[in-house]
């Protein structure tokens, strides 16, 4: 697994060493839904929608899923390789 970034203010984007994520225990949640909905969407599970095997790279934005995401708000991505 890798994990990649920006720093602030900079448009290249860097691979980091080490992630550290600071939020309130509803924010964990909210992250914590997410990547089980992009689990199942990222793979093949009977009866729901998937991508897998119709692409080599997938990826989900949390902002595109949580309706509640205000622009200026990080952004989490996550990208599965098939």
């Amino acid at each position: 697994m890798k994990a990649y970034g920006y720093r602030n203010g900079d448009e290249e984007l860097i691979e980091l060493q080490e992630v550290s994520i600071q939020g309130s225990l509803e924010e964990l949640d909210k992250i914590i839904d997410f990547l089980i909905n992009v689990k199942k969407l990222h793979s093949s599970v009977s009866g729901e929608t998937s991508v897998s095997g119709e692409t080599e790279i997938c990826h989900s934005h949390l902002r595109d899923w949580d309706k509640d995401w205000k622009n200026g708000e990080m952004d989490f991505i996550v990208v599965t390789n098939f």
